[in-house]
């Protein structure tokens, strides 16, 4: 046997020796003052233990029964950096699935372990609220609790954990009773879920999330990873040291205490036969995110008994909530009311309160993105940031407000235009704004516009409040040709503060390209298509005033490229390609053409 397991006596855990600098986890102590407060927890942990310990094999109605789980992220932040990006966040997911299916060449799917286990858990950000609202799983709540923050936290924004998985995150965490130094995180066990449901979830710092913005790279993102596993039921690989009673799970030699760095040469018990290292590759320890790979095969049985005996309804429940079908692929969420072409001016108030817009003031409230009627592009109303007038801008922190989803369906070349109007204080100020588009509600995103400081200026710097006149506003005009068809397409504006002065935005229009627009683009460098209809050959031409890079690609009516015709640099001056049909099939196609601003779409009918 690997591991002295005591199932007679009562279930009581011996704590581990902590670091002192750093206290990556304290999920044992959360459970051990829950035990104290409700002892019949005692026997309620040892009937899971027992059965889960006694398991040897995940039982599986299939031969891969893949238990997909909704998590919601309870951003709990005072607009400062731990108001952590929807980027950052989503990069976590990946992490997590990644290291829950042993994925093939990343760290869960390179472990050499014989007992190396695809878990069969995948993570999707919830797709749904409670009640069935379209939500994108991030809840951002302003409260002081970030700091130094403990269960209250929970009180502040909770989901039912019947249905999701709950993680709030904050700034820092507070040591508990017997620790000291920094906290990383702590989970909640499912055996506690029963008697505390709405503190179930897990507590992490900011920090931990991802591997993106603020992240802490040397944890590989692997935190959340090892707090998941406490909340399915894991245990320590430590727990108990060398003769305790260990984390139940046969595969996975005993430890002394916890491991650090990466020393794949520790061997610190010796009581187990054979003798083998400590597996500190294991999630359930304490080594560096990028050391850490692999669960097991033991691991994977416990785990499944005890979700199976204190979670089963969150299996019941996911694929609503997570807003996915049996095979783990995100549902078309049902059509927006908005639809294109669709102009949003700001004469008729504040569209947030009429036209489903969303403000993402995230570091920047006091001074954040505001409806105004101060200036407006042919107009008295816009929105704004009054820049110039925050006392305490904090450089390089980002405020945005984003559209509500938008129908392109009817849109054959979609275009996106707005108007802004921005100002340097002096020339050293490098503000930027930034506009990207996302058609999945935010889980990607495409940045499709971005400048700064000069570039970004619509008129000399000014070291005064900064209020356009009719002639300081500058129009942008974006071909979004890849959001073609699509039914759910959102537009976010993110203003980078480097202490600049006020940014104004006004008349976002979502139009069809294949006019107006398009055609002015078309007329300046003489764009054309000889012939048009075409049988087997056409010949396109057109006239660049500097060498550039000129990508062409032809696609289909619903958007699908099938084929390249060019990615290189060309020269300036008459410029003609020809145009095979090839494999195309008779009917209508679009060819996409963009050589640095210059973007646009044109349609072509093959015989």
């Amino acid at each position: 046997m690997f591991k002295h397991i005591i199932l007679a006596l009562g279930l009581t855990f011996a704590l581990h020796i902590r670091a002192q600098q750093t206290v990556k986890c304290i999920t044992d102590e959360y459970a051990e003052q829950a035990k104290q407060t409700n002892p019949d927890l005692v026997q309620v942990e040892r009937t899971g233990f027992e059965l889960a310990s006694s398991a040897t094999t995940a039982p599986l109605q299939k031969a891969v029964t893949i238990r997909y789980i909704p998590v919601v992220f309870h951003i709990i932040h005072k607009n400062g950096l731990e108001n952590i990006s929807q980027a950052q966040i989503m990069d976590q997911i990946r992490i997590l699935n990644e290291d829950f299916r042993k994925k093939a060449g990343t760290n869960g799917g390179k472990s050499t372990y014989s007992v190396a286990a695809d878990m069969e858990f995948e993570f999707r950000l919830a797709q749904y609220d409670p009640n069935g609202n379209k939500h994108d799983g991030i809840n951002r709540i302003y409260s002081t609790l970030t700091d130094n923050a403990n269960n209250a936290v929970k009180t502040l924004s909770y989901w039912n954990s019947e249905k999701y998985l709950n993680v709030w995150v904050v700034n820092t965490i507070a040591a508990i009773s017997g620790t000291s130094g920094i906290v990383l995180g702590y989970a909640q066990f499912p055996f506690q879920r029963g008697s505390q449901p709405t503190t179930d979830g897990i507590v992490i710092r900011a920090d931990q999330i991802g591997m993106l913005g603020i992240a802490d790279k040397s944890q590989a993102g692997r935190t959340l990873t090892h707090e998941v596993g406490h909340w399915i039921g894991l245990y320590h690989t430590f727990q108990g040291g060398c003769s305790g009673s260990g984390d139940g799970v046969s595969d996975t030699p005993p430890c002394a205490s916890a491991s650090s760095g990466c020393n794949k040469t520790r061997n610190s018990c010796n009581n187990d036969n054979p003798n083998q290292r400590d597996m500190i590759e294991n999630y359930m320890d304490y080594s560096d995110g990028n050391c850490l790979e692999l669960f097991t095969q033991g691991q994977k049985a416990f785990a499944y008994t005890q979700m199976q005996l204190y979670r089963s309804l969150i299996y019941a429940n996911n694929v609503t909530y997570a807003g996915i079908d049996a095979n783990g692929n995100y549902l078309t969420p049902p059509a927006t009311a908005f639809i294109a072409p669709i102009v949003f001016n700001f004469e008729n108030g504040d569209p947030l309160l009429n036209r489903g817009f969303t403000y993402n003031n995230f570091n920047n409230p006091s001074y954040g993105w505001r409806y105004t009627k101060l200036a407006g592009y042919n107009s008295t109303a816009s929105l704004y940031i009054p820049n110039f007038s925050n006392p305490g801008a904090v450089f390089n922190t980002r405020d945005g407000f984003q559209t509500p989803e938008i129908d392109l369906f009817n849109l054959n070349s979609p275009f996106i235009e707005f108007y802004y109007a921005w100002a340097q204080k002096t020339f050293t100020n490098f503000d930027s704004l930034i506009v990207l588009v996302s058609s999945d509600f935010g889980m990607t995103e495409e940045r499709i516009f971005a400048e700064r400081g000069p570039e970004l200026a619509t008129v000399s710097p000014i070291n005064a409040d900064f209020i356009p006149t009719q002639s300081q506003w500058r129009k942008v005009s974006i071909s979004v040709w890849k959001m073609h068809r699509r039914r759910n397409v959102r537009f976010r504006f993110e203003f980078v503060n480097r202490q600049g002065n006020n940014v104004f935005v006004d008349q976002i229009s979502i139009s069809d390209g294949s006019t107006g627009l398009n055609d002015e683009l078309k007329k300046e460098i003489n764009f054309n298509i000889q012939p048009n209809p075409m049988n087997e050959e056409a010949f396109i031409s057109f006239e660049l005033k500097e060498k550039k890079t000129v990508k062409i690609s032809i696609t289909d009516v619903v958007g699908r490229e099938t084929e390249w015709l060019t990615n290189q640099e060309l020269p300036s001056g008459l410029n003609k390609l020809p145009l095979y049909k090839g494999n195309l099939k008779p009917g209508i196609y679009y060819l996409r053409f963009e050589a640095g601003e210059q973007r646009f779409t044109h349609k072509i009918l093959i015989n």
